[in-house]
């Protein structure tokens, strides 16, 4: 069986790619569009609709993803495993998996709601919850997605994985508290 997938691996190396610059590319016009849609501090139906779109491509990629890295990992079980690199993706990917299910099937449906203006004033501890954590998310999304591009593209790292994991993190975690400021300043704009 492992000479099978070893013999169809370059086919499949070259769809893993692909497929995750279709996440990645999705991921990036649906952040530019979230941020686009709230210059005028809500969402509306249309724009909403285009959001949820671009979102069923990305979970189009993440199947891609997983199947063609499913592939590739059945052509040398071992050796992958052996890899910093494969298992930092490996990671990274399920969160990537956890996060969009968080957007999609959680966030997604008060997306309208939880937008910023004068309608909502004082919003409710839930919407000021869900608005702080569709932009955290909305970083972790797009933090993730760089991250599987980036490892897919290099042969190997020179870090453990637990180096590679703290790095993530790292980024995540200084990404989130961007957002989090970004979001503060957005709701104080839109009273102004």
């Amino acid at each position: 069986m492992i000479e099978f997938f070893t013999n169809i691996k370059p086919v499949f190396i070259i769809l893993h790619a692909f497929s995750a610059a279709i996440g990645l590319g999705a991921i990036v016009v649906t952040d530019t569009l979230f941020f686009k849609f709230l210059e005028d501090f809500k969402i509306s139906d249309k724009e909403d609709q285009t959001m949820r779109t671009i979102s069923k491509l990305v979970w189009v990629a993440i199947i891609l993803l997983f199947i063609t890295g499913l592939v590739l990992y059945l052509s040398a079980p071992m050796g992958y495993l052996a890899k910093s690199k494969f298992v930092v993706k490996l990671v990274i990917f399920v969160i990537i998996v956890l996060n969009g299910a968080l957007l999609n099937w959680y966030l997604t449906p008060h997306l309208k709601k939880i937008a910023f203006g004068p309608v909502i004033i004082e919003p409710s501890k839930k919407l000021r919850f869900l608005r702080r954590l569709a932009f955290a998310s909305g970083v972790v999304s797009i933090v993730s997605w760089v991250s599987v591009f980036l490892l897919g593209s290099l042969r190997s790292i020179p870090l453990t994985v637990a180096q590679g994991l703290l790095i993530y993190v790292g980024i995540c975690f200084v990404g989130i508290i961007g957002s989090q400021l970004y979001a503060t300043w957005v709701k104080r704009k839109s009273l102004w």
